[in-house]
């Protein structure tokens, strides 16, 4: 009986030590394990955050590139406006329909001669009544179509480039068919609009508007612009639209 006994505490004690030395060795795998995994996910979150970082420099790079241009053909069309006699710019050919005038140019075959490089110009008012004051703003918005162009050629996230009057008219770029869209009076009632028609000549900053959807069916666009003086008067402003969708698109996908 004593020698059972013997063996039955050395047995227990074996099942123990078994039970205990199982436990430690999960407890031990599990400590390496949540240790490992940590590890990988402060590592993951480094490289995340360092992707970000690298996505916000490149996308402030991009928008960059677009308050530039902006500043950039701004500063020009005032320069127009205060040599124009030195530039010797002339009001653009324009053609009257009713109330609306417009870009007086020869038609334009695409499909055989491919896209025409040059903008439009729409608005609303008798070329037969315009002052010299007007005839130099339209030759100065005219004048800002190679601007325009080069500007495209190297923002490539960006759809359309136009000079607003508040003397009621607009010069845009692409060219876009009066038929299909022109100068109307709402343009002056949206917020974006509204804000830059607050800006004087001492607080001339750009303006960036609320993302809307494009009315041309290009997506979610947004605009900045900057005003254009000429002796402390407000006569429009600059602006470009960025298309957001391939703004997205040239950033790196995580």
């Amino acid at each position: 009986m004593y020698s059972q006994a013997e063996k039955n505490t050395v047995f227990r004690r074996y099942n123990i030590a078994v039970v205990v030395a199982f436990i430690v060795i999960i407890l031990v795998a599990l400590s390496v394990a949540s240790l490992r995994y940590f590890d990988q996910l402060t590592k993951h979150k480094q490289l995340s955050s360092f992707e970000l970082k690298q996505e916000v420099k490149q996308l402030n790079a991009m928008l960059e590139q677009s308050v530039q241009a902006v500043e950039g053909i701004q500063e020009l069309a005032q320069y127009n406006l205060k040599k124009q006699k030195e530039l010797d710019e002339k009001m653009p050919p324009l053609a009257q329909d009713g109330e609306f005038f417009y870009l007086d140019k020869v038609g334009h075959d695409v499909l055989k001669q491919g896209k025409r490089i040059s903008g439009n110009i729409t608005g609303i008012g008798q070329i037969s009544q315009f002052d010299t004051a007007k005839k130099q703003e339209l030759a100065m918005a005219n004048a800002l179509t190679p601007a325009f162009v080069s500007a495209q050629k190297i923002i490539k996230q960006t759809t359309w480039f136009y000079y607003l009057s508040f003397s009621r008219f607009v010069s845009i770029y692409p060219w876009v068919d009066r038929d299909i869209w022109q100068f109307n009076e709402d343009m002056f009632s949206n917020s974006h609009n509204v804000q830059i028609q607050k800006l004087t000549v001492n607080n001339n900053r750009v303006i960036w508007s609320a993302p809307y959807l494009d009315s041309a069916g290009g997506g979610m666009n947004a605009s900045l612009a900057k005003g254009v003086f000429k002796q402390q008067k407000l006569l429009g402003a600059i602006v470009i639209d960025i298309n957001l969708s391939r703004l997205h698109a040239n950033l790196p996908e995580l």
